[in-house]
């Protein structure tokens, strides 16, 4: 599994108008779950999960 290293556009958009409030959950199209390891990085409480990559990231 390889992650990228820079946050995808949708993300990108949402942190820098600081839209990402709460507890996030990324659904359906995290796949395998860069984003919400670089969001969590920034203080993001967030959760991702992708049926089509079978991926569920939870901080427990």
């Amino acid at each position: 599994m390889q992650r990228t290293k820079s946050i995808s556009l949708i993300h990108g958009y949402l942190l820098n108008k600081n839209l990402l409030i709460g507890d996030v959950l990324d659904f359906k199209v995290c796949g395998f779950g860069s984003d919400v390891v670089l969001l969590e990085e920034k203080g993001i409480k967030i959760v991702g999960y992708d049926q089509t990559f079978q991926v569920i990231l939870l901080k427990i």
